[in-house]
């Protein structure tokens, strides 16, 4: 931290706390002023920075194009970008160098989206493939160890009926990036309570009726069998699922209302007011607090 006008923190991978001097203006005159050799490097080359962060936050931006939730996915298109943005940078001084006139940043982008795109043989996508798996430099998740260990005792080699596949649900719903698919709740996973909810676009059309889909997402959960596998051979296609499982899951039924729309509060009635037959108290109308005080107080001894 160094105190300016206001505190200034920052944060850097190779900078230096040694002692040094910035000029800054003290009453109308410039001064050098202590500071550290970090803040100096940052007042001599912020123009650089400034100048990348304009480049790379203009319309070609990959990480400004995508909106995830994955704070991992964000770093990795901003590497994405710094990483465009730097050879666009050594492009540019590498034709300056040649005495050759600069390309424009939109012509540079499009020469190496070009050049991305003309890996199209299968030769060079497996080579590509096998350069940069990483299945025999990482060992494996113990996580995905476990189930692929526990799937295999279980007997994954059992298939389900050909009849019944999962297929993406035709309903759409508007987003922020456009229209895409409409995902609800799996039936699995809501009768066995994961937390948090999943949600999936998958449904079975051979035990889905007109519009009341079975929902059933692919994945398994806990080191147990997919949920499109649990619903067909566990559960018999919905029809053997446990009784325990039936009563801890309670669906709402509610009827629907006679009278849609708001319901309005119940004004309470004025000494002066008689009740009216077909009000909401019924055929006597409505009933007066001080009646029912009566009545308590005449049913005690």
């Amino acid at each position: 931290m160094w105190m300016d006008r206001n505190p200034v923190h920052m944060l850097t991978s190779g900078g230096s706390r040694k002692e040094g001097t910035v000029m800054r203006r003290v009453n109308g005159e410039m001064k050098p002023v202590p500071a550290p050799e970090l803040v100096r490097h940052y007042h001599r080359w912020m123009g650089g920075v400034d100048v990348n962060d304009q480049l790379r936050m203009q319309r070609y931006s990959v990480q400004l194009s995508y909106k995830t939730r994955k704070y991992y996915k964000t770093l990795f298109l901003r590497l994405l970008d710094v990483t465009f943005v730097n050879a666009y940078i050594v492009y540019r001084h590498h034709r300056k160098t040649n005495v050759k006139s600069p390309p424009k940043h939109f012509a540079f982008f499009e020469e190496l989206m070009e050049q991305l795109l003309a890996v199209d043989s299968v030769e060079a996508f497996a080579e590509i493939e096998e350069a940069t798996c990483a299945r025999e430099r990482t060992a494996p998740s113990p996580a995905r160890a476990r189930a692929s260990r526990q799937a295999g005792n279980r007997g994954d080699d059992v298939v389900v009926d050909e009849r019944h596949r999962l297929e993406e649900s035709p309903d759409t719903i508007e987003g922020e990036q456009g229209v895409k698919k409409r995902q609800q709740s799996c039936k699995v996973c809501a009768l066995h309570k994961v937390k948090p909810r999943k949600f999936t676009k998958y449904f079975c059309p051979e035990c889905s009726s007109g519009n009341k889909r079975k929902y059933l997402c692919n994945v398994g959960r806990d080191g147990r069998d997919t949920c499109f596998r649990v619903w067909h051979l566990e559960w018999n296609n919905g029809n053997g699922i446990t009784r325990e499982l039936l009563q801890s899951y309670k669906t709402r039924d509610r009827p629907p209302s006679a009278r849609p729309g708001k319901k309005q509060r119940r004004r309470p009635r004025e000494s002066g007011d008689q009740p009216t037959a077909g009000s909401d108290g019924g055929e006597g109308g409505d009933v007066d607090a001080d009646d029912d005080d009566e009545d308590l107080a005449g049913d005690q001894p």
